[in-house]
């Protein structure tokens, strides 16, 4: 007979079983010995044995986890004390086979630990759970969570999920502890091949979802002979094969959000080592009146100013700006000269993107230290750019306080009310009106108090830097670079220069 270990319920092998019944769990092997887990072993086993051994035929209590609770109380304690098992449970999942398999031994464990929580918490009424000890059924349920959350069990850890789950096992009993998943086993019916055409399916740039996939799948399904399948999953294969479906999916600048290799910089030392410029829709509304060639006036109330700014990554101080109605080559100049001659300074590196890219990169290449030392942001990658967070904080922090604030873009999760924007449409301010507005708004950001600066203000941050190395504008380069050519040519002459 083999030697029984009450306490854990472990026994001592003596001779070869035949594998045939399943899975045997080995504990440890001392001396020669194998041990073996009491209720990892086949149900005929188990009787076998039961039939040697004097083994109680009520529930066993549960002996503590070792993982569960590290600093026991009078409460926790009585929990713990009074889990049992059922024999019918044990049975039940022991017994539960997906494709002629056995459940793996630490999800059966994990299972029937489950099963003794839920028995316990689905039997206790508010009477019982006062005898205990506890005030109400929170603090009672609050170490059940804990429990669970201690032994990494496979159950709700939110009150009322708990309470539903319990009475569901009441109800279905140990078979609705087992994971959908072991019943469904769906990843048993998608092969190489079925995976591959699922694949295929989910990086067409026609985005389909996951039941229009399933549809075309299980049609195609029918005709091989294959198991069909359900959304599911399609969901699960599309998130386990993401870094290959996303850029033939939603194109490479997604790609590249959410894939591509990021590498973090630390802010520069010192100011005017870089600047950093973008064009940006002003996120404010506004009206504007048009008459067209028969006299007819309209008045369009979403008009948007286009805003090219210049910021130094230094502290995100905006150093010049330009407004117009498009994005042009032109308004990205100004942008840049106004800073440079408001400044009277020339930065060492710029960072772009690539809008005219032609046009601007000899002109940003020749205001910086080096033309090397302009460096525009890889298509698509708009994390490479400062700006981009500078016009959330922007926005958040300056912009969104004006009722006619339009919101971020189409994406953002917050947008402001669109019924009470068209309901006020008609305050909405002039284009006179509105360039005052982001006017105030450009000062309140460069010169508004932060906590984060002890009080100071971005343009305090920024004149307080260390200049030393500053590269002054001369009145050469300021010609230079900034200058424009005259249609007509002035001539010079013995009383000087005439201006024609």
């Amino acid at each position: 007979q083999p030697e029984q270990t009450i306490k854990n319920k472990w026994y001592q092998r003596k001779s070869r079983y035949d594998k045939k019944g399943g899975s045997f769990y080995v504990s440890t092997s001392q001396n020669g010995k194998d041990y073996f887990f009491f209720d990892s072993l086949p149900i005929e086993i188990q009787n076998s044995i039961s039939e040697n051994i004097e083994t109680p035929n009520q529930p066993t209590l549960i002996e503590p986890s070792p993982t569960s609770f590290k600093h026991h109380s009078t409460k926790e304690k009585s929990f713990e004390s009074n889990l049992m098992r059922k024999q019918c449970d044990i049975d039940i999942i022991q017994a539960y086979k997906v494709s002629n398999k056995f459940l793996p031994f630490q999800v059966i464990q994990k299972y029937i630990e489950a099963c003794t929580v839920l028995d316990f918490v689905g039997r206790m009424t508010i009477k019982q759970i006062k005898n205990l000890g506890y005030k109400n059924c929170s603090e009672f349920f609050g170490t059940a969570i804990t429990y669970i959350n201690s032994n990494s069990l496979p159950l709700p850890n939110s009150e009322q999920r708990l309470r539903s789950k319990a009475n569901l096992y009441i109800k279905e009993g140990a078979i609705s502890v087992i994971s959908k998943r072991f019943g469904k086993s769906n990843n048993l019916k998608v092969g190489k091949v079925q995976e591959a055409l699922i694949v295929e399916l989910i990086a067409k740039h026609n985005q389909f979802d996951g039941c229009f996939i399933a549809k075309i799948f299980n049609e195609q399904a029918a005709k091989m002979g294959w198991e069909t399948i359900t959304p599911r999953t399609v969901r699960k294969i599309s998130a386990k094969k993401s870094i290959q479906v996303t850029g033939a999916r939603k194109g490479i600048a997604s790609f590249r959000n959410q894939f591509d290799h990021t590498i973090k910089r630390a802010r520069p030392s010192k100011p005017n080592y870089l600047w950093v410029t973008d064009a940006w829709d002003f996120e404010l509304f506004y009206q504007k009146r048009t008459t067209d060639k028969r006299g007819n006036t309209k008045v369009s109330f979403s008009e948007r100013k286009k805003v090219a700014f210049v910021i130094d990554a230094y502290n995100d101080y905006i150093l010049g700006y330009s407004m117009g109605d498009t994005e042009t080559a032109e308004l990205s100049k100004h942008a840049m000269k106004d800073a440079c001659l408001k400044h009277g300074i020339l930065p060492f590196q710029i960072k772009s993107d690539n809008y005219a890219k032609s046009l601007l990169a000899p002109f940003y290449q020749q205001l910086c230290y080096k033309a090397e030392f302009h460096t525009p942001s890889a298509i698509g990658n708009a994390r490479d750019k400062v700006i981009e967070r500078m016009f959330g904080q922007f926005y958040n922090e300056v912009v969104r306080i004006y009722p006619n604030a339009s919101g971020r873009n189409i994406t953002a999760k917050e947008q402001p009310n669109r019924d009470v924007l068209n309901s006020i449409k008609h305050s909405f301010p002039t284009e006179e009106a509105v360039i005052n507005q982001i006017e105030n708004c450009i000062n309140t950001w460069n010169k508004m108090a932060r906590d984060k600066y002890k009080g100071l203000s971005k343009e305090q941050i920024y004149l307080q830097g260390d200049h030393s190395e500053n590269r002054k504008l001369t009145d050469f380069q300021k010609l230079n670079f900034f200058g424009v050519k005259r249609k007509q040519d002035s001539c010079y002459t013995k009383e000087g220069l005439i201006i024609t």
